[in-house]
């Protein structure tokens, strides 16, 4: 399946990034694409991953290497909701997605 991004503002201050599909090594370069602009000036990020089939290591790696960005710009993060199958990855690598609330 391919991957859909939604983003939108919600407020000066929020923006929401809804992923839908294979978070996967052949859409990898795409996401990344799709996730590339510049979101320093929201101070709050509603990140929305329900309705992610799948996601392998590639993918999970770009998620983390996002919200570590994310982060580092000192933007809050909200998860919205997490599919089944980005929580059973994060739990087999032991990464507590909490950590990037």
């Amino acid at each position: 399946m391919a991957i859909d991004v939604k983003s939108k503002e919600l407020s000066n201050s929020t923006f929401q990034i809804k992923i839908k599909g294979d978070i996967i090594i052949n859409n990898v370069t795409n996401l990344k694409k799709q996730l590339d602009d510049d979101y320093t000036k929201y101070s709050i990020l509603n990140f929305d991953l329900e309705k992610v089939d799948k996601i392998d290591t590639s993918g999970f790696q770009l998620v983390i290497s996002f919200l570590k960005w994310i982060k580092s710009n000192e933007i809050e993060v909200n998860f919205v909701k997490i599919s089944d199958d980005v929580l059973d990855i994060s739990n087999l690598y032991d990464v507590d997605l909490n950590k990037f609330v």
